[in-house]
């Protein structure tokens, strides 16, 4: 869709859900990754549009302190995703949206952070204590043996979410047979194990070693050992969620900032992880790939013949041993030297 087309429809979206003065968006008690995707798909639409926009964060479990919220991480502008607070509700007349509608709407609308000109690094402005603690845990990566390769190894209550919605649970597996398709010629350098399973992060780590043959690196540990569940996260005390939501921000920051990156957009991080490389970290879009072989590196690869074709597997690995190439890839070259004759 054109973009003066969409900014019609939003205006006439807006136009007719609220008031012109401001818009709330409401925050609630489901994870990180889908506040800041809601958030980002949110924007397009209501930025520059419905005047102020503010963020309802009372039930927005990531806080570190009482009344707290998004801008107990991120630095907020005048207007611009602060608080919306029972002073402000008094004095103003706001159109009000869920982050789950706005981002419906952007769907029917056709648009989407990455297509709008909205820029995510917007709102990707830490404060300078969280910006302090990055930069440390950059420092870290940095000292990797490179190239760094980043996995987001999802685990958790991941496998339920899946089964309520009909889809496949990526394994440890599926990430490492990813990377191996996608990224034929690329081998040893740090594998960057981030997640919050231990036990698949630990599967993820004898297949890397034996596969990539890299050196492993588990830069963060999940405070719960079995891997991420909404209601214990929400139940936790405030100081806890506090530390978990910064580590999450520097484990963010570290696979947005890797040589490398394989997730799964069964999860919404490596939707987030995607979005910051490619439009505020400008790394080159080959070097993301996703399970689910939708993305633009895979595609790519596809084109040129150099990979993502989704025919590689652990055991084929093993009968046709590790760098040999895939016998689809070996037909791509072959027809494209026929046809340079």
């Amino acid at each position: 869709m054109r973009p003066v087309v969409a900014a019609v429809l939003v205006s006439v979206l807006l136009g007719a859900t609220g008031s012109d003065a401001c818009s709330v968006l409401q925050f609630h008690w489901s994870g990180l990754g889908a506040h800041i995707s809601g958030l980002w798909n949110a924007l397009p639409a209501i930025y520059g549009s419905n005047g102020s926009v503010y963020l309802d964060n009372s039930e927005f479990p990531y806080m570190c302190t009482e009344g707290g919220g998004w801008h107990d991480y991120f630095q907020t502008d005048a207007g611009f995703l602060e608080p919306w607070t029972p002073a402000l509700e008094a004095t103003q007349s706001c159109a009000y949206y869920t982050y789950g509608e706005m981002a419906k709407a952007s769907f029917d609308i056709g648009i989407s952070h990455v297509q709008s000109l909205f820029d995510p690094g917007m709102s990707w402005q830490l404060q300078p204590s969280v910006q302090k603690e990055v930069d440390a845990a950059l420092a870290v990566l940095d000292s990797y043996a490179k190239p760094t390769i980043a996995f987001h190894v999802r685990g958790g209550d991941k496998a339920t979410e899946d089964q309520i919605l009909g889809r496949t649970t990526t394994k440890p597996e599926d990430l490492i047979n990813t990377f191996l398709d996608n990224y034929v010629g690329v081998r040893g350098g740090t594998c960057v194990l981030i997640g919050d399973d231990q036990a698949a992060i630990s599967e993820a780590e004898q297949l890397a070693l034996k596969y990539i043959g890299c050196t492993i690196a588990r830069p963060s540990k999940y405070y719960r050992s079995k891997g991420h569940h909404q209601a214990s996260f929400n139940s936790l005390p405030l100081h806890d969620r506090c530390r978990e939501t910064k580590q999450l921000i520097k484990d963010l920051e570290m696979m947005a900032h890797a040589d490398y990156f394989v997730g799964s957009s069964t999860s919404g991080i490596p939707i987030i992880i995607a979005t910051l490389r490619m439009t505020v970290y400008m790394k080159p879009q080959v070097t993301y790939a996703d399970v689910s072989y939708d993305d633009m590196g895979a595609r790519i690869r596809r084109y040129f013949g150099t990979g993502g074709f989704k025919n590689v597997s652990i055991a084929s690995i093993k009968e046709a041993g590790i760098g040999k190439e895939s016998i689809r890839r070996s037909m791509h070259r072959n027809m494209l030297a026929a046809a340079s004759l």
